[in-house]
């Protein structure tokens, strides 16, 4: 299996998560996954999907709608284009391996996934943002993420 190899023989990633958005209709990775309108749990081994609304757009305080989501189903891993302080704390804490994409195709963010080309994310990646800065990440704009402590090439 091509993800067991880009792991290189550590535990194989079988479930993936990842915070969408709609623009124009069509779903893409959303630029903060806290503001996220929806995710989209894949199943690596039987290729299923499911997409499920985020029913709790509001992040922050120890809680935030997809890293619930993401908890719950048991995924080993999230692709996403930025993320908060207390989202990355919670998903590292459940063991969920992050990985970030400049991407906003779902699928060629899982391509890149797949071919071993997504890094995982540090805990020096992550928003730096305030609180209230996290309003301009644009939940169905397709706005471009805003800092983040690095930037990726």
């Amino acid at each position: 299996m091509q993800i067991e190899k880009s792991l290189q023989g550590k535990d194989p990633i079988r479930r993936l998560g990842l915070a969408l958005t709609s623009r124009d209709g069509i779903p893409r990775l959303s630029a903060h996954l806290g503001q996220a309108s929806q995710v989209l749990l894949v199943d690596e081994r039987s290729s299923d999907r499911a997409v499920l609304d985020n029913t709790s757009i509001q992040c922050g305080e120890g809680t935030c709608g997809p890293v619930d989501v993401f908890i719950s189903f048991g995924v080993d891993a999230v692709i996403c284009r930025s993320l908060g302080k207390g989202a990355y704390r919670r998903l590292a804490q459940a063991s969920i391996k992050i990985f970030r994409t400049h991407l906003e195709s779902i699928e060629e963010a899982l391509i890149a996934f797949r071919s071993g080309k997504l890094k995982r994310l540090a805990a020096t990646d992550v928003c730096t943002g305030s609180r209230n800065s996290h309003r301009n990440h644009g939940r169905d704009e397709g706005n471009r993420a805003h800092a983040v402590s690095k930037r990726l090439p």
